[in-house]
Order: C-alpha cells, then structure tokens, then sequence
C-alpha cells in the first residue's frame, strides 16, 4: 500500500488521534467541548428539594470562608437565604465550562436579597481566581473555604455545588459539571420563598 492510499484509508483514524490530543493536552478544547454539551442540554442540574433528615450529618452544618478581604462569612449568618455554593477552581476545566451558566443565574438573582452565592476557590487562591473572572467578564462573588470541611459536604470533587434552604439545610449537592442557568433551576431557588 502507498503512501495515498494509506492517508484515504486512515484519515480518519488521524483525525481521531489529534482531537483525542487536543482534548487531553488543551484545556481550553476540553472546556470548549463540555460547554457545546451543557448548551444541548447534557447535563442539567437536578432541581428538586431533598427532605433533609435531622439524623444526617448534612442536614444543618455550618461553613465559613473568607473573601478577598479576609471578611469571614459563616452559612449560620445567612439564615434566611437561599445560599448557592460552588466549589470550583481555575485548573478545572468541568468548573469553567460550567461557570457562564453560574454567573447567567447570578445575574438573575443579584438584586434579590434573598439569595446569596458563594463561589468558592478550592485552591483558595483568589487572586488568580479573581483574574480568570475578570479575563471573563463574569461579576461572581469569590470566597475561599475556611476551617474543616465535612467530607459528607464536599469530598474534594470539583465541581460541587451545594444549595442551602432559608433555614440553613443542605437541599440539593451536585457534584460535577451542571448547566444552572435553566428555567426549572430558576424556579426551584425562587420555590423557597412560596
């Protein structure tokens, strides 16, 4: 087999191989890619309220962080919100594709008292944090955790995403990549106040 014939018979295979690259070597492809699934509607956050049981470690716990001016902030003090959590981290590329649709819904909520977002770097690094937001005109409130985390609450997986009712319950926990900028998402946060 020649050279020619070899090319139009595994062309194909090729194109493969530089894609599989591409994903594996480039995280922005990779963000790229997940972000084309969140916008087909592959991966939608779940939008349904879990009974919290007063036998869970998870039912009430209390977390803190800190923002850029080392201003801590405790869930115990937002009694009463709705308080969105997002652990996350710039390095992840399943957080930044997922992250246009955090910010869409922010944009939504920002001017109800009611509801707070705490968008938490992992690596507690809000310097290169608050530059990839502002690199991508996003407007999200960035914490870094503070104290002990339970591992019931987040086991390191990025992303997680954490939703807690007015009376400081964990309701929902996503782990993983998630689109929140939906309607049924919209609905379910506003769905506390009813």
């Amino acid at each position: 087999m020649n050279a020619k014939e070899y090319i139009k018979n595994y062309w194909l295979n090729g194109l493969m191989i530089i894609i599989l690259a591409l994903l594996l070597l480039v995280p922005d492809t990779k963000v790229w890619v997940l972000q084309r699934l969140l916008d087909i509607g592959l991966f939608r956050a779940t939008a349904h309220k879990e009974i919290p049981s007063k036998n869970t470690d998870t039912s009430m716990v209390q977390l803190y962080f800190t923002d850029a001016n080392n201003k801590i902030t405790g869930t115990n003090d937002l009694r009463g919100k709705v308080v969105f959590i997002n652990y996350w981290a710039t390095w992840c590329p399943p957080c930044r594709a997922e992250m246009p649709s955090i910010n869409s819904l922010y944009l939504k909520l920002s001017n109800d008292d009611r509801f707070v977002f705490i968008i938490a770097d992992a690596d507690g690094n809000l310097l290169n944090s608050g530059e990839f937001m502002r690199a991508n005109d996003f407007s999200l409130p960035l914490y870094k955790p503070y104290g002990e985390i339970k591992t019931e609450v987040f086991s390191g997986t990025l992303p997680t995403t954490i939703i807690m009712d007015p009376e400081g319950h964990i309701v929902n926990r996503n782990e993983g990549i998630e689109n929140y900028n939906t309607g049924e998402m919209l609905a379910y946060l506003k769905s506390f106040f009813k």
